[in-house]
């Protein structure tokens, strides 16, 4: 069986433009390196011209990871 939970999404859609990339991160007990991960990742992606979006998936950790995000 496959258990979903929908998190609060943040989104910019700038200029009303589909992303033209999607960064699909699959989490597991990421706890210690996620957080340096996407405040490495998010600024670099800002400060793109083109619009993109990052897709996190947690898949089942036991850790702290999901509260970390």
């Amino acid at each position: 069986m496959i258990e979903t939970k929908p998190m609060p999404a943040r989104s910019t859609l700038v200029g009303g433009e589909p992303p033209r990339l999607s960064v699909i991160i699959p989490m597991y007990q990421e706890q210690s390196r996620i957080g340096k991960t996407l405040g490495d990742l998010v600024p670099w992606l800002e400060s793109q011209p083109w619009a993109s979006e990052v897709l996190l998936i947690n898949d089942g950790s036991k850790d702290q990871t999901e509260q970390v995000v």
